[in-house]
């Protein structure tokens, strides 16, 4: 019969260097929850808990954050307010975005395959010429 062997680590006895590195980025979901009180209230004290400086989320192009749309006649129409939001609330708790482009605002969208419970948008645009003016 094999014996057991009793490991026991006491997290507080450092040997060697502790690197925070992996600490200094984290993930919180998408754009659109970042509107949410709760979720920042979270986020704040997770800055103040754990002392991260990046946050990583995506979604700033999804529908819910309302971004692009486009009028009758097919011209872009931006609204930067949840976006803009979203990062002042990031820059006045000293919390730095690390921020993805991702996914595809339906009305840019080359066809309706999704990802996701959220339903993000992965085709690629249906015109180069206005994903372009949007980024810029």
């Amino acid at each position: 019969m094999e014996k057991i062997r009793r490991i026991t680590v006491d997290a507080k006895k450092i040997i060697g260097e502790n690197s925070r590195t992996a600490l200094r980025c984290i993930s919180a979901a998408r754009a659109g929850l970042l509107l949410r009180s709760g979720h920042q209230k979270h986020l704040v004290q997770a800055v103040r808990e754990c002392g991260f400086e990046y946050l990583r989320f995506h979604g700033i192009f999804q529908d819910d954050m309302g971004v692009y749309r486009e009028d009758a006649e097919g011209r872009a129409v931006y609204s930067w307010q949840y976006l803009d939001e979203v990062y002042d609330f990031l820059l006045e708790n000293d919390i730095r975005p690390f921020v993805v482009f991702d996914f595809m605002p339906e009305a840019l969208a080359s066809g309706s395959t999704t990802v996701y419970w959220e339903r993000a948008n992965v085709t690629p645009p249906t015109s180069y010429e206005k994903w372009g003016d949007y980024l810029t």
